[in-house]
């Protein structure tokens, strides 16, 4: 099949791109069937999380927050950042000390205060939830909320369009917190 086509045009107001789905020769070989890679590293944020994280702070925008705080041990705080920048929200990232410097650097790049707390993501995420101090703060989870879920969830709306009606026989994602598996379960339902 090929590489599909593809465009980096904005899917409506959405923070993210329709990725481009390609064919991997060499998996298809091991495998002997077709398989096909939804390229989300190529999205602007550098992360799929920008699905999800995008259209999280896209409605917190709409539902009146001045700021953001975020945990993350990297690619979560890349989307917030960038999700942040975007839309005029200041952000601030709470990483672990594990955290690699470049990662950092992707994150402060967007304009996003980084804050280095604690040895693992357990305790940069309990210093971000005391930044809480009043309803205008939102608080960006790397995976657990419904509306980062349904913004995973254009992932499969998208597949289901390049693939023109062809149906997968088989979906692998990674799963690391979640987010991704209950976004593309939802994209999986509402696509049947």
């Amino acid at each position: 099949m090929g590489v599909f086509s593809y465009n980096y045009e904005k899917n409506s107001d959405a923070l993210h791109i329709v990725s481009p789905l390609a064919e991997s020769p060499k998996l298809s070989d091991l495998a002997k069937h077709e398989v096909l890679l939804k390229l989300d590293n190529l999205q602007p944020a550098g992360s799929f999380k920008i699905r999800g994280i995008g259209k999280l702070v896209q409605q917190a925008k709409i539902d009146g927050k001045k700021t953001a705080v975020a945990s993350s041990a990297g690619n979560a705080g890349m989307a917030a950042s960038y999700a942040c920048a975007k839309i005029g929200l200041p952000c601030t990232v709470f990483l672990p000390k594990s955290t690699p410097e470049f990662a950092a650097g992707n994150i402060a790049e967007h304009g996003a205060e980084v804050i280095y707390h604690g040895e693992i993501w357990d305790e940069s995420n309990e210093e971000a939830l005391k930044r809480l101090v009043d309803d205008s703060v939102l608080y960006i989870h790397p995976f657990n909320h419904p509306t980062i879920w349904e913004g995973h969830a254009t992932l499969v709306d998208e597949l289901v369009e390049q693939l023109k009606g062809k149906k997968p026989g088989l979906m692998v994602c990674a799963v690391g917190g979640g987010g991704l598996l209950m976004g593309v379960l939802i994209g999986l339902q509402r696509n049947n």
